[in-house]
């Protein structure tokens, strides 16, 4: 009988901060094959409490910096739900 495969570690994506102008979020998912953009999307989909479908990267896809819309919420929306992650961390 095959042994199981070994689960993988949890995540650990965190946001590191955030202002009026800016997002920093550490992502534990290497920047190839766009693994990292989707670790990302998937993240800020989970804190902000939308569909996946519902954020996407509008431009730096292959940068460091990147433009990321979330649809369908409000920048209140947005902001209210990173101000509640980022205070517990």
């Amino acid at each position: 009988m095959p042994s199981p495969a070994p689960k993988s570690p949890p995540s650990q994506e965190t946001i590191d901060y955030f202002d009026d102008e800016a997002l920093g979020v550490q992502i534990d998912a290497p920047a190839k094959d766009g693994e990292a953009n989707a670790a990302l999307l998937d993240y800020i989909s989970s804190v902000v409490g939308v569909k996946r479908r519902q954020v996407s990267i509008s431009s730096g896809s292959k940068s460091r910096d990147k433009v990321v819309i979330v649809e369908e919420v409000t920048l209140q929306g947005v902001f209210d739900a990173l101000d509640k992650v980022s205070k517990s961390h």
